[in-house]
């Protein structure tokens, strides 16, 4: 059973989010729509036809289908990411910019590899903590 009051909901907050919320919600989006199509029937091949002529180039690759298809043919039933393990993908925090801010504030000369040093970022991350 599909909770058609979920997408209903995410749908009216649809302006007030990120590109990276929209792009997740984009995703879950083809998924229920591919979900949809799986369950009356339609075949892999026919489900990314139809998805490449109404969504051209945004629309998700034959591959990314046959994915999804397996995934509800296993008995997945939902359309979210499974969570990932790991580190998480962004270092780039308000407290890690503090972080530096305070640093250069004790001593502006510092070089971009020090503060890496001192602050466990990557040398990418301190960068991108001063360009901002």
């Amino acid at each position: 059973m599909v909770c058609f009051e979920t997408v209903v909901v995410e749908i009216s907050s649809f302006e007030s989010r990120s590109s990276k919320q929209m792009a997740q919600f984009l995703r879950e989006q083809y998924r229920f729509y591919i979900f949809v199509e799986w369950q009356n029937g339609t075949d892999v091949n026919r489900i990314y036809e139809k998805l490449a002529n109404a969504c051209g180039h945004e629309a998700p690759s034959l591959r990314t289908v046959r994915h999804w298809v397996k995934n509800f043919n296993d008995g997945r039933r939902h359309f979210e990411d499974e969570p990932r393990s790991g580190r998480p993908c962004e270092v780039v925090t308000q407290k890690s910019v503090e972080n530096v801010r305070n640093i250069l504030s004790e001593d502006p000369n510092k070089n971009i590899q020090e503060l890496a040093n001192e602050t466990g970022m990557s040398v990418g991350s301190v960068c991108t903590v001063l360009h901002k």
